[in-house]
């Protein structure tokens, strides 16, 4: 019999209380499905865990091949990511 990480996730104590998903919520299920190899339901889930790994990987290229612009362009990415995450956080919440 084999045990399912599945079923060991740890509960979101703010949607808990109030009854609504927070930021993080499918985080989990998405770095599950992400490791899986389920790109698609990883974005379904948490679209936030592919962007910030996008960013780390853009920042980590553009620093060890650009450092020159390293500054501007993590400040952008992450910019963008956190721009990018509250837009998606927002159309989750009134339900598109």
């Amino acid at each position: 019999m084999f045990l399912s990480i599945d079923d060991h996730l740890l509960k979101c104590s703010f949607k808990e209380h109030l009854g609504i998903e927070c930021l993080g919520c499918g985080t989990q299920r998405s770095f599950l499905a992400l490791m899986k190899g389920d790109v698609v339901q990883s974005f379904i889930y948490n679209p936030g865990v592919l962007l910030i790994l996008l960013t780390l990987l853009i920042s980590f290229l553009v620093c060890k091949y650009f450092p020159k612009y390293s500054f501007k362009t993590i400040i952008t990415s992450f910019s963008v990511t956190v721009l990018a995450m509250t837009v998606s956080y927002i159309l989750k919440l009134v339900g598109v």
